[in-house]
């Protein structure tokens, strides 16, 4: 009956999110732990609320991540393009 509980545990494991501290995120987008408290204040950065802790679900961060990355057009140059030399 234990590998059964196991692996129940296992599976549920497999489709939680994950959920980062507001430190983690800090340090990953090399940002102060009060910039990402400002963030989640404005509802820039959904979180997780459980008694006082919070948490961010990986999610959520790569969503926010997503919206703030800028669409550029990447314009290639043909064949007969020239280039500035120094």
């Amino acid at each position: 009956m234990s590998g059964d509980r196991v692996q129940k545990s296992n599976e549920r494991l497999r489709v939680a999110p994950m959920l980062l501290r507001v430190e983690d995120v800090a340090i990953m987008l090399a940002r102060t732990k009060k910039s990402i408290r400002g963030l989640i204040h404005r509802g820039e950065l959904n979180v997780v609320r459980h008694g006082r802790a919070v948490r961010i679900a990986v999610d959520d961060l790569l969503d926010f991540i997503a919206r703030g990355r800028p669409q550029r057009e990447i314009k290639l140059c043909s064949s007969n393009c020239k280039r500035k030399r120094g």
